[in-house]
């Protein structure tokens, strides 16, 4: 992320996390050839409407957990076009899911008011835990 070729070329959840000094060791650490290899490696799986990541589909540093809002999982899952999200980064087992819905929304612009309602299928996203504690999953 601190080379630029991810987002916003700051990794604040790491500095967040861990602090500045971390973020100067790996920088340090990793020599200058090898940040195209380690820009191209897949830091997460999608296979059949299944995603396993570190974070979420909008960063290694989000953090979903039980709190999260549903429409934030909605975002999350969407991004991926997958119906389920395995996740990491909390560190947590937990098994969210959203029922069928329909998300409504409305836009006004020039042309005048434009609804749309969209209908959402069931979805989930599983903490998959850590150390002794871990999600297992047979598709």
């Amino acid at each position: 992320m601190e080379s630029g070729y991810r987002g916003d070329q700051r990794a604040e959840a790491l500095r967040i996390n861990k602090g500045e000094e971390v973020v100067k060791s790996l920088i340090y650490a990793v020599d200058k050839s090898f940040v195209d290899l380690i820009a191209a490696l897949q830091f997460g799986y999608v296979e059949l409407d299944c995603g396993l990541i570190q974070g979420s589909s909008k960063n290694v540093g989000d953090d979903l957990t039980l709190d999260t809002p549903p429409l934030t999982l909605l975002d999350r899952l969407t991004r991926l076009q997958v119906n389920r999200l395995f996740t990491a980064r909390s560190k947590q087992q937990f098994n969210l899911e959203l029922t069928e819905g329909i998300v409504n929304s409305e836009v006004e612009d020039l042309n005048g008011n434009s609804k749309k309602e969209q209908k959402v299928p069931q979805k989930a996203v599983i903490g998959i835990g850590a150390g002794k504690n871990y999600t297992l999953y047979d598709v």
